[in-house]
């Protein structure tokens, strides 16, 4: 059975992924479009297809059209397409946004087109990174349901997994992911500047953490979250967490107080654990209440 036929709009790191991957699986390319046809071009010559700065040129040739452009863009985008007639019966258009709901291009439905979202949960530094990272990703769908067999079926191709949620969720999923991506990023970086305190550059300190933080993402793999915690609040070692109080006093009010609200939320996930006591979890938490 024929691949349908893909337009992407949007010639960033997730959309010059896509455009190569899925043609890759068969999947025909009508043209790629973005605001920067350098971009477009980047990307449109390595699958020999056309390359332009005007969207509604290509979408009309696609069964699915992929808007691919930045969060704020989205509906403006979407909006430009329909009024020069770029959208038709029949058609699903995607965007790839996990902040927003398949609402972003609803207007593509006043051409009897489907709106769903795709999104891809992980992070992409580039585009050879994200396309080396989008297989064997999970998904997030949501939007139309004559839209989702299409979608699982974009997202089998790519060797991934999905699952399915509902348009007034997506700010919630997207702030647990940017939680446990974007903000580990910051941590990293949180860690790395203290490191720096005591004489190691910030890249020696990365290369210090990273084998503690490999380590901990696998026994996260290995146990779930609960089970995988251990550290001084896990045994319930308050003049441990003292002596972090009272050098963080010394580094600054954001990293203190980052300490602090972290530490509380660990405080409840080691009464869950059953590494502490009641009593044991009061102490803790006043201690960090008051530093």
């Amino acid at each position: 059975m024929d691949k349908p036929i893909i337009a992407i709009v949007g010639a960033g790191k997730v959309g010059s992924a896509l455009a190569l991957l899925l043609a890759e699986k068969g999947y025909r390319v009508s043209g790629i479009a973005s605001k920067s046809i350098s971009s477009a071009l980047r990307v449109a010559e390595q699958i020999g297809v056309a390359a332009t700065d005007q969207p509604e040129t290509i979408t009309p040739e696609a069964d699915i059209v992929f808007l691919t452009t930045p969060d704020r863009v989205i509906a403006q985008v979407a909006s430009e397409i329909d009024a020069k007639g770029g959208f038709k019966p029949g058609q699903v258009v995607f965007h790839t946004s996990g902040a927003h709901a398949a609402g972003e291009v609803g207007i593509a439905r006043r051409s009897g087109a489907l709106a769903a979202s795709l999104h891809p949960l992980q992070s992409f530094a580039d585009v050879q990174m994200a396309m080396k990272n989008l297989p064997g990703s999970y998904f997030a769908l949501e939007g139309d349901p004559g839209a989702m067999p299409l979608a699982e079926a974009i997202v089998r191709d790519l060797d991934g997994r999905s699952f399915m949620i509902e348009a007034r969720d997506k700010a919630l999923y997207h702030a647990a992911a940017c939680i446990a991506s974007n903000y580990l990023v910051a941590l990293m970086h949180l860690a790395t500047g203290l490191y720096s305190r005591f004489g190691l550059s910030r890249e020696e300190a990365f290369k210090a953490l990273s084998p503690l933080v490999r380590g901990t993402v696998h026994n996260i793999e290995q146990v779930g979250p609960t089970a995988a915690l251990t550290g001084p609040i896990a045994r319930g070692d308050g003049t441990t967490v003292e002596g972090h109080l009272a050098a963080l006093k010394d580094v600054g009010e954001l990293p203190l107080e980052l300490y602090r609200k972290l530490g509380l939320y660990t405080v409840g996930l080691a009464l869950d654990r059953g590494s502490i006591s009641i009593e044991q979890s009061q102490i803790l938490e006043q201690m960090l209440k008051e530093a």
